[in-house]
């Protein structure tokens, strides 16, 4: 999937949640607190890199960072191993594919975290509920 713009990355999450299985009164069968702890992990993340970035308008992430960007894989890969609705959240979001192209690169990152708050914005409006 391209993500040239972050208006396309809004549209590509509307659909990966849209897409997601629902329970009989047509909620979203991911819970919440499943996609609310990997935003959570994201944001400190973000939170660290939007500290040193400072005013650099070319900023590359340091090793450190890209490790716990790719720890991200890891904290989700852990989670869907024990939530067939978390596998499946990854397979249509190609959140891995997303983690695994960010590497230094600060731009890749932040649309990362922006195409994971859309994610979990439509969570909620299309009726994810723990």
């Amino acid at each position: 999937m391209s993500e040239k713009t972050p208006v396309n990355i809004v549209d590509q999450a509307e659909v990966v949640i849209q897409g997601l299985e629902t329970d009989r009164f047509g909620n979203v069968c991911l819970k919440t607190s499943k996609i609310r702890k990997f935003l959570s992990s994201v944001n400190i993340i973000r939170n660290e890199v939007l500290a040193l970035k400072g005013a650099k308008k070319d900023m590359v992430l340091t090793e450190d960072m890209a490790l716990e960007v790719k720890m991200l894989k890891a904290n989700i890969l852990y989670q869907a191993g024990r939530d067939k609705f978390v596998q499946e959240f990854i397979d249509k979001s190609h959140i891995i594919e997303k983690i695994d192209a960010v590497g230094t690169d600060y731009k890749k990152f932040d649309l990362l975290c922006k195409y994971i708050e859309a994610l979990v914005a439509f969570h909620k409006y299309y009726g994810g509920a723990d």
